[in-house]
């Protein structure tokens, strides 16, 4: 049992680790990008959440959740180099920078 339960867990997670060249997240000044989805801008903004995914308390990845006005998009990314605080902290530097 818990052998499927790690293959379904790589079947799942291993896919995010080829997308690992090209940027899941683009912060801005016109406000936050999610590959594949359009720009929302940071007056838009209303939800902003970051969830740490990991296994056995080992981290695995994240996902990023943000929501504006006129819908939202989830992200899930492979990452170990970014943690939560550096995102919430670079996301106040380009909203403070795009002056909003």
């Amino acid at each position: 049992m818990a052998g499927f339960a790690v293959l379904l867990f790589l079947i799942r997670v291993l896919p995010l680790w080829r997308e690992t060249s090209r940027p899941a997240v683009v912060l801005s000044g016109d406000g936050v990008s999610i590959r594949g989805k359009p720009p929302i801008a940071w007056t838009d903004i209303t939800t902003n959440n970051w969830n740490t995914l990991s296994v056995a308390f080992i981290p695995a990845g994240a996902t990023l959740v943000v929501k504006g006005h006129r819908g939202g998009a989830t992200c899930e990314a492979a990452t170990l180099r970014c943690k939560a605080d550096d995102y919430f902290a670079a996301c106040e530097r380009f909203q403070g920078a795009s002056g909003e």
